[in-house]
């Protein structure tokens, strides 16, 4: 590396315009540095299986020093992981806030499940369920073999005491089997819609694809309240409205990926926006303190903006 370079990485200082977000990339620049010498993320001490093997060098939001994480390589998640040892935190403090607020409420934490729809490599579901009461179970979904390889190693090391099943299928609309195309800069982004027009470098696999009824019937019966999160790459209306209403009237908060992209099949739209519409808080923002109605959800979803933002809602 050049000597240029080292000075760029080494010394924590940015531009002053804008303001508005001088605070922001001041404290990313910090972490960036630390991370170049040594002293927060994580460093890669091996590989398996199509994933690299990380050690975390200081205590981060995802778990403590010297734990180890698994992650294939991309240009997302694992970059920011390896930086600044933090993916999903704001949603993962939510989710676990109001699973905290479900057993103050009086449920048992035996009775509570997290649904980690579009788990990818449990990041989310680590942070959600560690910061949770002892009991809450979890579910996590992710059809992606490289992927779930991860995942499991990543509940194991991060989670160990916590009862996590993971199922490797994809949540769809109907039972069947359908072609997945995985992006390997960005494995957070692979999707079912192969009708899209998809960079090159993709690559396609078959996986198994389970309905949301199906699934509801199957794993969902013994409980009395979910948390969930959805990230299904675009894939989230379709499956969100077809649950059945008696498990939508056992969720009692979540988080939505909210993807605005002409792409997106909203045909079922208006049954998961009365379904939305029971709950008491709907926001674009983790702390909740701006809120939205029923009608700027559809107007944002509907926009085509090619935008995408997380929906938080709870009882």
């Amino acid at each position: 590396m050049s000597v240029l370079l080292r000075i760029r990485y080494t010394i924590p200082v940015v531009k002053i315009f804008p303001l508005s977000t001088l605070r922001t990339r001041w404290i990313e620049k910090l972490f960036v540095t630390k991370h170049f010498l040594g002293l927060s993320g994580a460093k890669v001490i091996g590989s398996d299986d199509g994933n690299l093997i990380l050690k975390f060098l200081s205590n981060c939001e995802i778990g403590s020093k010297d734990q180890i994480v698994k992650l294939p390589f991309d240009q997302y998640i694992f970059q920011h992981v390896k930086i600044f040892g933090e993916w999903g935190g704001s949603e993962s403090e939510f989710l676990s806030k109001k699973i905290h607020e479900a057993v103050k409420s009086g449920y048992p934490s035996s009775k509570i499940t997290f649904i980690d729809m579009g788990a990818n490599v449990g990041l989310v579901s680590t942070q959600t369920l560690a910061k949770s009461p002892h009991g809450v179970k979890g579910i996590a979904i992710e059809p992606i073999p490289v992927l779930v390889n991860a995942l499991k190693h990543n509940l194991a090391s991060l989670i160990p005491d916590s009862q996590v099943k993971v199922l490797t299928y994809a949540l769809g609309e109907q039972s069947t089997t359908s072609m997945i195309s995985i992006d390997p800069r960005n494995f957070g982004s692979s999707t079912l819609a192969l009708d899209k027009e998809l960079p090159d470098g993709n690559y396609f696999l078959e996986i198994k694809v389970v309905g949301a009824v199906e699934f509801a019937n199957n794993e969902l019966a013994a409980d009395d309240l979910f948390v969930l999160k959805s990230d299904l790459e675009s894939f989230d209306c379709a499956v969100l409205s077809t649950f059945p209403d008696d498990v939508w009237e056992r969720v009692f908060a979540g988080v939505i990926e909210v993807t605005s992209d002409k792409g997106v099949d909203l045909s079922r739209l208006p049954k998961l926006l009365n379904q939305l519409d029971k709950f008491r808080i709907l926001s674009w923002d983790a702390d909740q303190r701006g809120l939205v109605s029923v009608a700027e959800i559809q107007e944002f979803w509907k926009s085509e903006r090619g935008e995408i933002r997380n929906l938080f809602f709870s009882k």
